[in-house]
């Protein structure tokens, strides 16, 4: 990605007065000099906040041209947190991440750039470069870790009795809600190789493990899937995925997946995207022995409404048929968020859905049918300026309410975690 001269920056930063060493340093980068720059920058004491913000674009340049991107992204991040709709500094600072292996942080500002109205040059740049993050190296993977306590980790009832014909019936303590802590493993490679100019072949494993102390059971799947890729411009992308999964819960063998999937991404506009879904997999419920077979829809519309502000809306359903009643059904749900970047670094996302889940069986115990309503309100907390060796941590506070036809089937439940991911 081409850098922008600093000359530039007096047109989005207007200032009167000049320190010296600040001149003498951008004069040094204007003649290709970037190394003289560096020491001055770096020892700069600015007297006022626009000679604060043309210190950091000219030391980010001049580390970015120096081939520094890590030292780059520091001062590049603080420049965005004062600036937030300055797209110029989104793109260089997007170009230091694309170098030190995070995609997705870079894409991110590259999007946010988009939502900030560049010149037409600049944007053909800026398309240019999300065309190429979207297209995936031979190897990626992701890697992430969290910390996990939540209020109620098995999703029990909170009631302590239960009615049946009339009769009241205690709970036990061990099947009730009670509180427990974990954590949340999540590892995955995948080899990408081009086939030809627009198409790829995916094949990879996942794994993704939730470990609770006693007082609630671990959660570990591990799922491996083949897939073809194919991408064009201006973000258009389609997948076609086969896939196979196996769930333990508490240290024994739950289900056993396998799936198609096919998905479609398309920009609408420049920051409009719209993606959607449709899968079909047989579950094999191992210990119970038997079957279910489900097919899911999905469609997401995500928009920037600015560089600070993007909102996102999505549909789902689904069908399942079994032999079993009780596990036949439908479901169909709505989702709602949206992030902010605040001045600072500071990005707080907020998300709200629901679900409801009907099951085509009476319950053998309680006589009716079981029909699930859930609603998720979901918190997320992280600052653009934090990272660690690429990992960004994350704080996320959530609420899942659901309430059934079947009392031991509802639950409250309060979840936290404080994470850290990257991908590479």
């Amino acid at each position: 990605m081409r850098h922008i001269l600093i000359a530039l920056v007096l047109c989005l930063v207007p200032s009167l007065a000049f320190a010296s060493p600040l001149m003498d340093a951008e004069a040094a980068i204007n003649a290709g000099d970037p190394q003289a720059a560096i020491a001055p920058l770096q020892n700069a004491r600015p007297a006022t906040r626009d000679e604060e913000l043309r210190r950091l674009w000219a030391l980010g340049v001049a580390l970015n041209q120096l081939g520094r991107f890590d030292e780059a992204i520091a001062p590049l991040s603080r420049l965005v947190a004062l600036m937030p709709q300055n797209g110029q500094a989104r793109v260089e600072l997007a170009g230091a991440l694309i170098r030190t292996g995070q995609p997705d942080r870079a894409r991110y500002q590259l999007e946010r750039a988009q939502a900030s109205g560049l010149a037409p040059e600049l944007g053909t740049q800026v398309q240019s470069a999300l065309d190429g993050l979207q297209k995936p190296r031979l190897w990626q993977g992701t890697l992430g870790f969290a910390l996990i306590p939540e209020s109620n980790a098995e999703r029990r009832t909170s009631a302590q009795t239960v009615t049946l014909n009339g009769l009241e019936f205690g709970l036990l303590p061990s099947a009730r809600a009670q509180a427990a802590t974990g954590v949340e493993l999540g590892f995955g490679l995948a080899a990408v190789p081009q086939l030809f100019d627009k198409l790829r072949l995916r094949i990879g494993a996942d794994v993704f493990a939730r470990l609770f102390d006693k007082r609630a059971s671990n959660d570990v799947t591990v799922r491996l899937n083949a897939a073809l890729l194919h991408f064009d411009q201006n973000q258009r992308f389609s997948g076609l995925e086969v896939y196979g999964a196996r769930r333990w819960i508490a240290d024994q063998a739950y289900t056993d997946t396998r799936g198609l999937s096919l998905r479609h991404a398309r920009l609408i506009d420049s920051v409009t995207q719209l993606s959607g879904g449709i899968l079909a997999e047989r579950i094999d419920y191992t210990e119970a022995g038997f079957a279910a077979n489900r097919i899911a829809a999905d469609v997401r519309v995500v928009r920037a409404v600015n560089a600070q502000l993007e909102l996102r809306a999505g549909l789902r359903a689904e069908r399942r048929t079994s032999p079993v009643a009780q596990v036949a059904g439908n479901a169909q749900g709505f989702s709602l968020g949206a992030e902010y970047a605040f001045l600072g670094g500071l990005r707080i996302g907020l998300d709200l859905s629901y679900d409801q889940n009907r099951y085509i069986g009476a319950n053998p115990l309680f006589g009716i049918r079981r029909t699930d309503k859930t609603v998720t309100v979901g918190v997320a907390l992280t600052n653009q300026n934090w990272s660690i060796r690429g990992f960004a941590p994350v704080v996320s506070i959530g609420f899942e309410r659901q309430r059934s036809t079947i009392p031991l089937n509802s639950y409250r439940n309060v979840t936290s975690s404080l994470g850290f991911t990257r991908s590479f």
